[in-house]
């Protein structure tokens, strides 16, 4: 198996043909999930495993709607190709190209709900899917097979454990995106 870094950006279809339209050529933004899901499954059958980066905050003009796009583009992925293998991870919006006049994303400032329902479901999804299905698939037999998924098990869960008792720190808003995803995109 090979990795291979590639953006997927967003999830959101507003935001793919307002910003990155020429990624997805020939097809129409409207096509965008079609593109990934379809990318991760050519990737796959030939031994490649994406590991997607995603940009909150894009150009400071995402929108709640424009998160829980990406949240469901992701869930979407798990649930209709249960068997596919890639990783996402979240980035923070960097004005440069086209968008060097933009402003930093802060996401110690700027953070919505909804984004950091984005950060939950790629640390949930690369947790869930990347470790244990990885590890399923490659890691070695034995000892050290099980060794390896109790500390990831162990070790996976700070970090949603950590977004969680932010989420209830900060309000009830944040805390409901996060048990919307918990039970609603699992």
């Amino acid at each position: 198996m090979i990795g291979i870094q590639a953006g997927f950006e967003t999830g959101s279809l507003r935001l793919i043909g307002k910003y990155a339209d020429r990624k997805l050529a020939p097809y129409d933004p409207s096509e965008w999930h079609w593109v990934v899901k379809e990318g991760v499954k050519t990737l796959n059958k030939d031994y490649w495993i994406p590991a997607f980066t995603l940009i909150m905050g894009l150009d400071n003009d995402e929108q709640p709607e424009d998160s829980w796009d990406t949240i469901r583009l992701i869930s979407e992925l798990e649930h209709e190709q249960p068997d596919s293998m890639f990783t996402a991870t979240a980035l923070t919006f960097v004005p440069i190209g086209l968008l060097e006049k933009s402003d930093f994303f802060n996401i110690g400032n700027e953070m919505t709900p909804a984004q950091l329902g984005v950060l939950y479901k790629t640390w949930q999804h690369n947790f869930k899917y990347g470790i244990q299905k990885f590890m399923t698939k490659t890691g070695a037999k034995g000892p050290q097979r099980y060794f390896f998924n109790a500390i990831a098990r162990s070790l996976g869960g700070i970090p949603l454990g950590a977004m969680e008792r932010y989420a209830r720190n900060k309000s009830k808003e944040h805390e409901k995106v996060i048990e919307t995803i918990k039970t609603k995109y699992w």
